[in-house]
């Protein structure tokens, strides 16, 4: 199989990839980010990986220049002003008989028990900068009717979400609390006093292993080319 990983980041899905398909098959991850793919490429050589590849490109203008068996991204489609489109170019890369797949977010399933004010905090000022960015954090639940827009007929779903009393699940709302947190005041939507408020709210909670946490639901979305 020849398989696309689009917006890769570090390249984790990328080169689970090219470890499925064995060397016989090809991978190739494409981002944005020269340096989160470096890491990747190291990782890929450090595993012996010799069937995978990484490029800068743009999402937003690529365009597929070969078929592929196998066309997917992840966590993706959530930031950007024209998901459509760039499912509609996606599409048009699957060879016949290959399949289009996406997983993306939907925000609005997160669930904190008992309530946390950081968490809320974080959660619904998340999901506004996603909105003020062009981004759409509920477009998990629409992947299904996007992708028959797009002429990807008879798509299936799945639903995923993790929940866990510790472990990443706890720790990422406030990783991404600190990594949007200039993001968040240039918005004015949180001040320095909310950011500081928060951080201690959410990093009592990753340490209490009475709570619980259960992440977006993600909606994973696929079709194949007949």
């Amino acid at each position: 199989m020849h398989c696309l990983d689009l917006g890769c980041g570090g390249g984790d899905v990328t080169l689970e990839l090219a470890r499925l398909v064995g060397p016989e098959g090809r991978v190739t991850g494409i981002d944005m980010d020269e340096v989160k793919l470096e890491l990747a490429r190291e990782v890929a050589a450090e595993r012996g990986l010799e069937n995978v590849q990484f490029r800068v490109d743009d999402v937003t203008t690529w365009s597929a220049e070969l078929k592929y068996d196998l066309v997917y991204c992840r966590f993706l489609l959530e930031h950007l002003v024209d998901p459509r489109d760039l499912l509609r170019r996606m599409w048009a890369g699957v060879e016949r008989g290959g399949s289009l797949a996406v997983e993306d977010a939907d925000f609005q399933g997160q669930i904190c028990e008992p309530p946390n004010d950081g968490y809320e905090l974080w959660r619904t000022m998340y999901m506004e900068l996603l909105r003020r960015r062009g981004g759409d954090p509920e477009i998990g639940r629409k992947l299904h009717g996007y992708f028959l827009e797009v002429g990807a007929p008879s798509p299936q779903l799945r639903l995923a979400q993790d929940v866990s009393t510790d472990g990443e699940n706890k720790t990422l709302p406030l990783l991404t609390l600190a990594a949007t947190a200039d993001a968040l005041q240039a918005e004015g939507l949180v001040t320095e006093r909310d950011l500081q408020t928060a951080i201690a709210s959410l990093t009592n909670l990753a340490d209490d292993a009475t709570t619980l946490v259960a992440g977006p639901w993600i909606f994973q979305v696929w079709a194949r080319r007949t």
